[in-house]
């Protein structure tokens, strides 16, 4: 069973914070500011599903105090189904060091890791995958940036788009 994210955007308006996702026609169905199962940017987000033990932006806070009713409402729809509820405006997210870096884990095939691994640097008779494996999983510098490029890539500029840093926010829970 795998875990997914529920977010939308919130911006602020005349002093209170308003749902800024486009709503749906149909009632029943949600539309997500971000929703692409991505472990990593879980991890980066909340720590949720941290297999790589990245270093979240922050620990989960909840729910902004001032959520816009549409929040208020969607994180009420999943009540106790939602864990790792937590927040951020655009601003932080802009000010956190995407260039860092971690070692996750990659795969290929066999003939893959022996044309990137073997062939230039190490006799293949020295090659540290075994010929009989049909997947070879190897170790490999990642960026957060790289990790989470498909969030950085939408949710960012969609997020710019709505207004100033400090009054632009996303919004999220996971489920299992």
């Amino acid at each position: 069973m795998g875990c997914d994210i529920h977010s939308w955007l919130e911006r602020r308006e005349g002093g209170r914070w308003v749902y800024a996702t486009r709503l749906s026609d149909d009632p029943d169905q949600e539309i997500d500011a971000y929703n692409e199962r991505r472990y990593s940017t879980f991890a980066v987000l909340a720590g949720v599903r941290n297999y790589d033990e990245l270093q979240p932006i922050r620990t989960p806070r909840g729910l902004p105090p001032d959520v816009s009713p549409e929040g208020t409402k969607r994180a009420a729809e999943w009540a106790d189904d939602a864990h790792s509820h937590g927040w951020f405006s655009l601003r932080e997210l802009l000010d956190f060091d995407w260039t860092r870096h971690f070692v996750s884990s990659d795969m290929c095939t066999f003939d893959e890791a022996r044309e990137r691994f073997c062939a230039e640097t190490l006799a293949q008779s020295q090659c540290f995958v075994r010929p009989d494996s049909d997947r070879v999983h190897y170790p490999k510098l990642t960026s957060y940036a790289e990790a989470c490029d498909y969030f950085l890539s939408t949710v960012i500029p969609t997020m710019a788009a709505l207004g100033a840093p400090d009054n632009v926010r996303i919004v999220f829970h996971f489920d299992n």
